[in-house]
């Protein structure tokens, strides 16, 4: 279970990771869809700027909201 700070919801996880991976929402500002995307490059980034900082993330979730592919290619036809 993931908590969309966004829209101030929860959403069941459909994937394996641990509890403390980053995890990626995809959020469509349109249809409302959230997609969720894992990248260890954009983890190991994130936690070595968070270690430099002297910070040590409990739960690092990121949210970006956009358009979906379905959304876009319904918006071209």
């Amino acid at each position: 279970m993931h908590r969309i700070e966004s829209h101030n919801a929860f959403i069941a996880c459909v994937h394996t990771h641990a509890a403390g991976d980053l995890v990626v929402f995809l959020i469509c500002e349109r249809c409302g869809a959230v997609g969720e995307a894992a990248s260890a490059d954009v983890a190991a980034t994130l936690t070595s700027a968070a270690r430099a900082a002297g910070f040590t993330p409990k739960s690092p979730v990121i949210e970006i909201s956009g358009i979906c592919s379905h959304c876009r290619v319904a918006n071209t036809e």
